[in-house]
């Protein structure tokens, strides 16, 4: 992994207080399925270090995944609430072309490879298809609630504290200014 103690400590001594991981799933099933080269052993240590450092986190995760079963995507849920995840999202996996997912599809006869297909697959389309055959999308419904459910509360405390450390930042850096100029 590019992270280690001693690259996050050199980042938090520079002024580092955000960092951004492609954490995608905690799911050891779902990060094989999309050749992830991380372990969910690996988004733990991440965080572990950034609590540690007091660096905020963020990253999306990516539900929708071929293959992807209920566990894997509370094993994502139960994740981002033990390990205090502050900015997150979900997306849905889209097959865009030149993806691994999107040639399979293809050969498959899942999709066809025309622009009327891209568009609908695109995220400029609303249609947000999931294209797993474990999971109907009402299922999938459900989780994305409860994934943000399970952020709701942090992100409005988050979002408090963020605004007055910048209100707090502002009015220390304008004294001294004037103390100075």
């Amino acid at each position: 992994m590019w992270w280690t103690i001693k690259k996050i400590k050199l980042m938090k001594e520079a002024g580092c207080f955000y960092l951004s991981f492609g954490f995608e799933s905690n799911s050891e099933h779902v990060l094989e399925a999309i050749n992830k080269k991380a372990t969910p052993e690996h988004n733990k240590k991440a965080c572990e270090l950034c609590a540690k450092y007091n660096i905020y986190i963020n990253s999306a995760f990516l539900f929708g995944i071929p293959g992807e079963r209920a566990q894997d995507l509370q094993d994502t849920i139960d994740f981002v609430r033990a390990y205090n995840v502050h900015f997150t999202g979900v997306n849905i996996m889209m097959p865009l072309p030149g993806s691994a997912f999107y040639y399979d599809f293809v050969k498959q006869g899942i999709i066809r490879p025309s622009i009327d297909e891209w568009y609908t697959i695109s995220s400029l389309s609303t249609t947000n298809k999931i294209y797993n055959d474990v999971l109907p999308k009402e299922q999938y419904d459900e989780y994305i609630t409860k994934f943000y459910r399970t952020i709701k509360y942090r992100s409005k405390y988050f979002n408090l504290t963020a605004n007055w450390r910048k209100r707090l930042k502002y009015c220390w850096s304008k004294s001294t200014v004037s103390n100075h100029g």
